[in-house]
């Protein structure tokens, strides 16, 4: 990557994390991409507490070495953003406020 381009920032959705650790014995297509998003250095994650929070208990209800070395991998390689309420209080106009985490 030239130091003038900008990476590119991805939010990666839990969904693809729970598919890829759902059979860590299988090598899915959501395994690779979240191995492609690990290893390409012009790939930016970003994600906040909650985010995290949930990922955790994914690895929690399929436990496997799998799913704990690509979770400490996503962490690493993570930007943690904390979201600011001001932005909840908006999205709480839109989503279930049942449902905490899917409102960040």
């Amino acid at each position: 990557m030239k130091k003038s381009e900008k990476p590119i920032q991805i939010l990666l959705d839990n969904n693809v994390f729970d598919a890829a650790i759902h059979n860590p014995g299988r090598e899915t297509k959501s395994l690779q991409l979240l191995l492609e998003l690990i290893r390409n250095r012009n790939l930016h994650l970003v994600g906040n507490q909650y985010h995290l929070e949930e990922m955790s208990k994914y690895s929690e209800v399929y436990p496997s070495p799998t799913a704990l070395l690509l979770l400490k991998a996503l962490i690493s390689k993570m930007e943690h953003i904390a979201v600011e309420d001001r932005y909840i209080k908006l999205c709480l106009n839109y989503m279930d406020p049942s449902s905490p985490v899917d409102i960040i």
